[in-house]
């Protein structure tokens, strides 16, 4: 289409106005920033589409309102005078309407990958990374990273702009400088191993997460001080560190350290090691600490901290401030743990006849106090020489690691043995309560979830009564009672049925309870979200808001936000003044059969529409 009789002139920008057919209508101030900043470093590049208003050398902005608007927030920014002359282009108002959506189609956002290399281009001319960020609005963040993702391999990034690769697949890998690394870990991974998460753990596995427990117990400070080098992910509030071997001797030093002021006890012994390990403790047996009466004032205090832990925990589900009485809960619970601990007490006696094992463990110093000679194992045993090992403790392992890795071989060129196998170890999980003792060599574990014992509605659950059945069912058909022919009655069963029992028993390891006080990687909670959009989730069939459940262990506010949202302001201003207990009932029956769930339960894409 061509456009005839245009003409272009500079027209003051208080001349101008948004022209009322102007075909975009939707985040006409978006990156508005970014805009404003380009904007005052470059000028207007493109002059603005324009056509005659009624009044009089004033003009219409037929194309370019996001651009006139930035202008216009530059004016009540002191930036620019509002007489500041545009360049615009007049267009001829019997078509402007068609101008407008034409230019909006026409219009092409830059790829990101471009964008990533335009920053980097830059940056290669000396232009720094804080100029860079003021020319186009963003923070310097920004412009870090989008200058680390220019930096992944070239190949990568054409995989990026074809759509083979998503943007946090591309974030991962700049966790690796080495291109060939990057282009060989993308290729010999499996399209269901193509996951952000995979690439980080693969990239990073000779490397220490600044979230691992280790760290925690150190302390990153240390590390830095010790002279440990850092490499951050600038797309996530991780780092890792590098020199393993100075993590290692740190909290080597760190135990000996506690190790220390376990001595100053006055054990007969102390041993200590980095790791802990059972089989040491195994091999000794135990005494236990006396008994120890508190001072009038501890038992005193202790009494009276029973007592306010006791009223606090009946007022905390219809309290409105729970953050501040779990902080009043927390203070407590540590002070009383510190005047238990009061109540009893290893003697001297007991302390010259035995020792203790200082270990790390789970994320802190791990001590066992009171370890003496079983019976029959006398410290004229112990000094006797043991017998020469055929072959060393070291060897031995390296024998067998590689016995392992010729059975695991084995295994992998037998999937109908492994499969068998694999169900009958979840089988004996699941149905530990009808079978004997179970010994495995195999490594897969299936805990129980431990769910909240004080709800009784989880019992009436839809689904723990469908699992309960299902489970009856399950252990008549196998005929449970003979344990011996469990394997044969499993490999007989029919392929479909294999796979249902497969999936009923693993199903019982899955566990999205987020228990109080313990904390939940990001990375498990997006496992659990994305398994609910796998499995399209539909919590509005297995729960229903109701005052029993719900409502009455929240606050008022929080019971009106609920209303508001599927029934309007309107109805929930309504209910305002209802007691708490008459609110909860009264937004039950407003919510019900709403499909409305609260944020824990809105999981997943399958999410019905509020009604």
């Amino acid at each position: 289409m061509t456009q005839e009789n245009q003409t272009q002139q500079s027209i003051p920008l208080n001349k101008l106005t948004v022209a009322p057919e102007n075909s975009r209508k939707t985040n006409v101030t978006a990156r508005q920033d970014e805009l404003k900043a380009s904007l005052m470093s470059y000028g207007l590049l493109q002059p603005l589409l324009v056509r005659p208003s009624d009044k009089k050398g004033h003009f219409f902005v037929v194309d370019g309102q996001r651009r006139f608007l930035a202008l216009k927030a530059l004016v009540k920014d002191k930036a620019l005078k509002s007489t500041y002359s545009v360049k615009c282009e007049q267009v001829n108002p019997d078509i402007a309407q068609e101008l407008s959506l034409t230019a909006n189609v026409q219009s092409q956002t830059m790829h990101p990958a471009d964008q990533f290399e335009a920053f980097f281009a830059l940056n290669q001319n000396d232009i720094s990374t804080g100029d860079i960020a003021a020319r186009f609005g963003v923070s310097e963040k920004i412009v870090k990273q989008r200058l680390k993702l220019a930096s992944v391999s070239p190949k990568l990034l054409e995989l990026y702009r074809q759509g083979e690769m998503s943007l946090e697949h591309l974030e991962a890998f700049t966790l690796c400088n080495d291109h060939e690394k990057q282009e060989t870990v993308w290729s010999q991974l499996n399209h269901w191993q193509k996951k952000s998460r995979q690439i980080k753990a693969i990239l990073t596995e000779q490397k220490i997460s600044s979230e691992d427990p280790r760290i925690k117990f150190i302390t990153l400070a240390a590390y830095k001080k010790a002279g440990g080098q850092l490499e951050r992910d600038l797309f996530s509030e991780e780092s890792y560190l590098t020199n393993i071997e100075l993590v290692e001797k740190l909290l080597r030093d760190k135990i000996i350290e506690a190790a220390k002021e376990v001595e100053a006890e006055g054990w007969a012994f102390v041993e200590v090691s980095p790791e802990y390990e059972m089989e040491f403790t195994q091999q000794y047996g135990h005494i236990w600490p006396e008994p120890v009466e508190l001072s009038k004032k501890d038992a005193e205090r202790l009494k009276t901290i029973e007592n306010e832990i006791e009223h606090l925990e009946d007022i905390y589900n219809d309290a409105e401030n729970q953050d501040e009485l779990d902080k009043k809960l927390d203070a407590l619970e540590i002070e009383q743990e510190q005047l238990v601990a009061k109540t009893e007490a290893f003697t001297d006696m007991q302390k010259a006849k035995a020792g203790a094992y200082v270990s790390y463990r789970h994320g802190e110093i791990h001590i066992s106090r009171g370890l003496v000679e079983k019976k029959g194992l006398t410290s004229d045993h112990k000094k006797e020489p043991k017998p020469k090992k055929v072959i060393s403790d070291k060897l031995l392992e390296r024998l067998t690691a590689h016995k392992t890795l010729a059975l695991q071989d084995a295994l992998s060129s037998s999937p109908q043995i492994a499969f068998d196998l694999m169900l009958t170890e979840m089988v004996h999980e699941t149905f530990s309560t009808y079978l004997s003792t179970h010994f495995s060599c195999f490594h897969l574990h299936m805990d129980s979830v431990s769910f909240p014992s004080d709800d009784e509605s989880l019992e009436k659950n839809i689904a723990a009564v469908k699992r309960e059945q299902a489970l009856e069912n399950w252990a008549a058909n196998l005929q449970l009672n003979d344990e011996t022919t469990l394997y044969d009655a499993i490999s007989s069963m029919k392929k479909d049925q294999k796979m249902k029992l497969l999936a009923f028993c693993f199903a019982g390891s899955l566990d999205a309870v987020q228990h109080p006080k313990t904390h939940v990687s990001q990375n498990k909670q997006d496992m659990i979200d994305g398994l609910a959009d796998l499995l399209q989730l539909d919590m509005t069939q297995y729960w229903k808001p109701s005052a029993k459940l719900y409502f009455n262990h929240i606050a008022k506010d929080n019971i009106l936000n609920a209303v508001k949202e599927v029934k309007g302001l309107e109805v929930a201003d309504a209910l305002k003044k209802l007691k708490k207990g008459d609110l909860a009932i009264a937004a039950e029956k407003r919510l019900e059969d709403s499909n409305w769930l609260p944020e824990p339960l809105r999981i997943g894409v399958h999410s019905p529409e509020l009604t």
